[in-house]
């Protein structure tokens, strides 16, 4: 488990309907990153790096799917309407 640093207090400003706190360049995040917040038990609340969508991320970017669906044991249309799909 990773040893917890204290970064420093901030201030909480208003911006519109929404509450900032700035995070300092020292927190390791990058710009633009996208982070989840969540209030602990004990009423603190921390910061971590989102789940990030791995078909975005190009961690699918190396998987041959097609060959995998060539390798499955039932066919794969590829989405083929049966019914009442089409409106």
């Amino acid at each position: 488990m990773k040893e917890m640093v204290n970064l420093g207090k901030f201030k909480v400003r208003k911006n519109g309907n929404s509450l900032i706190v700035t995070i300092p360049k020292e927190s390791g995040f990058s710009e633009n990153e996208m982070v989840e917040a969540v209030r602990e038990p004990d009423g603190s609340i921390s910061y971590k790096l989102a789940q990030q969508n791995p078909w975005f991320t190009g961690e699918y970017d190396n998987y041959d799917f097609e060959a995998i669906k060539k390798e499955l044991d039932f066919p794969v249309d590829g989405g083929r309407a049966v019914g009442k799909e089409i409106i």
